[in-house]
C-alpha cells in the first residue's frame, strides 16, 4: 500500500469518527442562557441594534450577524448548533490535511475537549477562532504572496473575540515590517492589503470603546480604586491562574500531580520561546491578555481557557517559518510539541465525562420547560419574572411573539437581555402590592393567562405565595451547567384578584 492512500485512509477513518462521535453530544445539547441570547438579539434587533447592543454583551457583533439570517427567517434555534459544529468540522478536515504534524499529534487535536464537545455542541463565537487560526496557519507562509486573503482572514479574526485582538495586532505588525524592508514584495500591495487588517482591528476597536466605558465595565473595575489596587490585582490574577488549572483538567477536586503535569507543559512552553521569538510573543500575547482582562472585567470561563491548546497549535504550525538559523531549533520545537501533547492529554477525560453526562441528561431545562408551555399553555399568555437572563434560555426556544414575557423589575416586556446593570446590584426585594397591582393591571387589559416562571436555582417565589400553582419544575445536571437552568412554572389564580 502507497504512502498516499495510506493517508487517504487515516484522513477519512479520522475525520469519518470524529463527525459521528461528535454529532451525538451536538444533537442531545440543550442550549442554555449565553447561547441563546446571541440568538435572540439576532431574531430581535435590526444590525444597527445588534450592533449597539455590543456596548453590554462584550463581544463582537459577527457572530451575531452570522445567526442572523436563520434567525430572521424563522430557523429553530438549533440551527445553532450546526453552525459551531460545522465549523469545527472544516477545521478538523484542514488539521488531518494540511498540519504540518505526525498522525499521532493529528488524532490528538481532533479529539480535543474544544472539537469534540465545547466548540461543536455549544454555539458560541469562540467556535470560529480555530478554524480562522488554522486558515491563517495554512496561508502564513505565503502570507506575501497572497496578501489580500491574508488580511481578510486577520479582518475576520480580529472580529471572533476581544481575547484575539493582540495575536492579529502582532501578526499585522510583522506583516508590514517584512513587507516593506525587503525588497521583492511589492510596496503598494503591503500597504493596500495592510489596510483589510488595519480596518478589522479598527471596526472591534470601535465596538470595544462601547463595551468597556459601558456602567457595566466602570462597576465591575471601580473595586480597584483603592489604596492597594495593584496587590488586589496581582492577587486576583494569582487565584485567576489557578481557577485555570481546575477548568484544564475539569473539576474542582483535582490530583496535584494533574497541576504538576501542567506546569511542566508551561515550562516546556517557555523554553520553546528560544527557538521561535515571533511566534511565542503571539501566543504569549493572547494568554497574558485574557489574563488581565478577565482578572479587571470577566471571570474566567473553559471557552477560554481551551483557546490556549488552539493558538499554542497555531504557534507549533508556523514554528519553521521563522528565524530559520536558530541554534537546535528541532529540540525547542519537541520541546513545544511535548508541551501541547500534556495539554490535551490531560483535557480528554474532562470533556468525555461531560459528553456522556449532556448526552443522558439535560445540559439546560430550557428546552423541556419551552415544550412544556407548548403543549399546556394557550398562545398570548403571559410569564412574570425578576430578571432577564433567568429566563432567555426559554424564550429561545420559544417562537417569536407566541408568548409574552414581562420583567417585574424593569416594568417592561422582554425577550433577549438587554441591560445587565440591574443584574451587577443583585436581586432587589418587592412587594407583594406591587406583585398585585401588576397582574391586575394584566387582567383589566383583558389578560386570562397569567404565570410566574423563575429559575429555580436563582430565586424562589415567596411573594403572593397563596395565590400561586406550581404547575412545572424543569430539572438539569446542576454540577455541568454552574448557572443552574432549572425553571419552575407557577399559574396566577386570577379569581383571587378580582
Amino acid at each position: 500500500m502507497t504512502d498516499k492512500k495510506k493517508d487517504k485512509i487515516f484522513f477519512w477513518g479520522i475525520f469519518i469518527t470524529y463527525i459521528v462521535i461528535s454529532y451525538f453530544s451536538v444533537r442531545t445539547h440543550e442550549l442554555w442562557g449565553d447561547e441563546l441570547q446571541a440568538w435572540l438579539i439576532a431574531r430581535d434587533l435590526p444590525i444597527i441594534g445588534i450592533i449597539k447592543q455590543m456596548a453590554k454583551e462584550g463581544h463582537s457583533c459577527m457572530w451575531h450577524l452570522i445567526l442572523m439570517p436563520f434567525a430572521k427567517l424563522g430557523f429553530s434555534c438549533e440551527i445553532m448548533k450546526y453552525i459551531s459544529w460545522s465549523f469545527c468540522i472544516v477545521t478538523v478536515a484542514i488539521i488531518l490535511k494540511k498540519a504540518p504534524f505526525n498522525k499521532f499529534l493529528k488524532v490528538l487535536l481532533v479529539f480535543s475537549t474544544g472539537f469534540m464537545y465545547f466548540y461543536s455542541a455549544h454555539s458560541r463565537c469562540y467556535s470560529m477562532i480555530p478554524l480562522l487560526l488554522a486558515l491563517i496557519a495554512v496561508i502564513y507562509k505565503n502570507r506575501h504572496e497572497k496578501p489580500y486573503k491574508y488580511n481578510i482572514l486577520l479582518f475576520l479574526l480580529a472580529n471572533t473575540h476581544v481575547v484575539m485582538l493582540p495575536p492579529v495586532f502582532l501578526l499585522l505588525v510583522f506583516y508590514i515590517i517584512e513587507g516593506l524592508r525587503n525588497k521583492k514584495y511589492e510596496k503598494k500591495k503591503v500597504i493596500f492589503s495592510s489596510i483589510i487588517g488595519m480596518l478589522g482591528i479598527l471596526i472591534f476597536i470601535l465596538q470595544a470603546l462601547q463595551m468597556y466605558f459601558s456602567t457595566t465595565f466602570v462597576m465591575e473595575f471601580s473595586r480597584y480604586k483603592g489604596d492597594n489596587n495593584l496587590y488586589t490585582i496581582f492577587m486576583d490574577m494569582m487565584s485567576l491562574i489557578k481557577q485555570i488549572k481546575f477548568q484544564l483538567v475539569g473539576s474542582a477536586i483535582v490530583p496535584y500531580w494533574k497541576f504538576a503535569v501542567i506546569d511542566i507543559a508551561v515550562i516546556l512552553a517557555t523554553l520553546s520561546i528560544i527557538g521561535n521569538k515571533k511566534q511565542s510573543v503571539i501566543f504569549w500575547s493572547q494568554l497574558l491578555f485574557c489574563i488581565l482582562l478577565e482578572t479587571l472585567k470577566w471571570f474566567s470561563n473553559v471557552y477560554r481557557v481551551v483557546l490556549i491548546i488552539y493558538t499554542m497549535t497555531f504557534w507549533l504550525w508556523n514554528y519553521n517559518e521563522d528565524e530559520k538559523n536558530t541554534k537546535n531549533k528541532d529540540i525547542y520545537r519537541k520541546m513545544l510539541g511535548i508541551s501541547l501533547v500534556i495539554l490535551l492529554l490531560i483535557t480528554v477525560p474532562q470533556y468525555v465525562s461531560l459528553m456522556v453526562e449532556d448526552y443522558s441528561k439535560s445540559y439546560s431545562a430550557s428546552k423541556d420547560t419551552a415544550e412544556y408551555i407548548k403543549e399546556n399553555i394557550n398562545n398570548g399568555a403571559v410569564f412574570l419574572c425578576r430578571h432577564e437572563d433567568m429566563i432567555n434560555a426559554v424564550i429561545g426556544y420559544l417562537k417569536k411573539d407566541e408568548y409574552l414575557f414581562y420583567c417585574i423589575d424593569d416594568k417592561n416586556y422582554f425577550t433577549y437581555v438587554s441591560d445587565y446593570d440591574n443584574l451587577m446590584s443583585g436581586v432587589r426585594s418587592i412587594s407583594s402590592t406591587t406583585i398585585e397591582e401588576i397582574i391586575r393591571g394584566f387582567i383589566n387589559e383583558g389578560k386570562s393567562d397569567i404565570y410566574f416562571i423563575e429559575r429555580s436555582s436563582e430565586i424562589k417565589i415567596s411573594y403572593a405565595a397563596d395565590n400561586l400553582e406550581v404547575i412545572y419544575e424543569g430539572k438539569c445536571i446542576k454540577n455541568v451547567n454552574a448557572s443552574g437552568e432549572e425553571y419552575t412554572i407557577y399559574k396566577v389564580d386570577i379569581c383571587k384578584y378580582t
